[in-house]
């Protein structure tokens, strides 16, 4: 259980949505560099003694409310996703369409535009939470076919963290030659589905591809 300032017991999940809320909050009022642990603790009526106890560090918490946040964004990603059956064709087509929510979703836009792109992107990559996301999003693409264990898993492993880098740099630094979705479609199909359609190749069978309708 876990106590509030006031005197309010709340059980365990409740106190973590209570304490990732605040944390949102300041986030989205002052940014992400500017908020401390003080902060957090005061928006959400605890001592910053109660605070450590759940999150040893605030890099704990930034991480956990970026995690929830692009648990949902993932959820509607996804749904725009479910015509695609070519898994490279999923993976560009996906970058594209998280790219797109990033700006639309005010925590993952002030995080990205505003805050520090160096922090950000050292955050980002080593969130063993975000990198399971995309592991978790690559396995359930339609027509991949993972053998458990072994070269398959690693294979995907590189590709989870490859975009996980790719999504935090755009995100952060727009690129100077693609500057519509058509333009950074052909960028990446240039660019990433050779690699991509390599590193699958020996657990994935293609189709015929398909784009998102906007």
């Amino acid at each position: 259980m876990f106590h509030t300032g006031g005197g309010t017991t709340l059980p365990d999940q409740s106190a973590q949505t209570l304490i990732l809320n605040a944390a949102k909050a300041c986030y989205l009022r002052q940014g992400v560099a500017k908020t401390t642990a003080a902060d957090i603790a005061n928006e959400a009526g605890i001592s910053r003694a109660t605070l450590y106890r759940r999150f040893p560090s605030h890099g704990d918490i930034f991480l956990a409310v970026l995690a929830r946040d692009s648990w949902e964004m993932v959820a509607d990603c996804e749904a725009k996703l479910s015509g695609i059956t070519d898994p490279a064709e999923h993976v560009i087509e996906g970058i594209l369409v998280v790219l797109d929510e990033i700006v639309r979703r005010p925590l993952h836009a002030h995080v990205f535009a505003e805050s520090g792109g160096s922090w950000v992107l050292s955050q980002t990559m080593a969130a063993q939470t975000l990198h399971d996301m995309c592991i978790q999003m690559l396995h359930a693409m339609p027509g991949l076919r993972i053998v458990e264990g072994g070269e398959g898993e690693r294979r995907v492993a590189y590709l989870a963290e490859w975009i996980l880098r790719i999504l935090a740099s755009y995100a952060i630094a727009p690129s100077h030659l693609a500057r519509n979705r058509d333009e950074m479609r052909e960028l990446l199909h240039t660019t990433l589905e050779p690699t991509v359609r390599a590193i699958l190749k020996p657990a994935a069978t293609g189709s015929s591809k398909s784009t998102i309708r906007r």
